[in-house]
């Protein structure tokens, strides 16, 4: 796998990976699984970007295998999908701050109304949430992402730019520019849109 990864690092286009690690067997032994560790460890020794795609549940596993893994920026999928069903937003803050204080470790505003009641959600139950994200990671390692076409599921794109656009409303225009697009750019590396 190391070879594979290594062959690819020259792509200029290729820019980052992500595995659902989500719908492994055991999210939390895969993020453990010693192949799986050495093939991150390469794509960010070549300077590739890893996204973790993890659940709630997975969230202390998900921290120890950010903080093995600081050669290189990783992105956190969809605010770490908070079980906001079952756990309130203070709380889900608690449990995410280790992960925030890792500094190489952004996170990515999407996917939040389909962890919610379907078509049921109320922006009011979501915006603490994203509120709690800001707080932790601040305005400088927040991304937007739509998560489309499976927020569809859950709601309009229209929905979840309106959701992250009050979330960011009390941010300064250039706060607000790096989260809905310059954060991207500079850990993605692509040029300024």
């Amino acid at each position: 796998m190391e070879a594979r990864l290594e062959a690819r690092a020259s792509s200029a286009v290729l820019k980052g990976y992500r595995h659902q690690v989500q719908d492994e067997p055991s999210p939390s032994a895969f993020l453990e699984d010693g192949r799986f560790n050495r093939g991150v460890e390469t794509l960010q020794r070549t300077g590739k970007l890893y996204e973790v795609l993890i659940r709630a549940k997975d969230l202390p596993a998900a921290i120890a295998f950010c903080g093995r893994h600081d050669l290189g920026p990783l992105v956190l999928d969809h605010l770490g999908k908070p079980d906001v069903l079952h756990e309130g937003a203070a709380e889900w803050a608690k449990r995410i701050a280790p992960l925030a204080a890792l500094e190489h470790v952004s996170c990515k505003l999407s996917g939040l109304i389909t962890e919610a009641h379907w078509h049921g959600w109320d922006e009011r139950d979501l915006l603490p949430y994203l509120d709690a994200a800001l707080e932790c990671f601040g305005p400088s390692r927040l991304l937007f992402g739509s998560d489309w076409p499976v927020c569809l599921l859950s709601g309009t794109y229209d929905q979840v730019c309106g959701l992250v656009g009050k979330a960011t409303a009390s941010l300064s225009e250039s706060e607000r520019d790096a989260v809905w697009g310059g954060n991207a750019c500079r850990v993605y590396g692509v040029g300024n849109l």
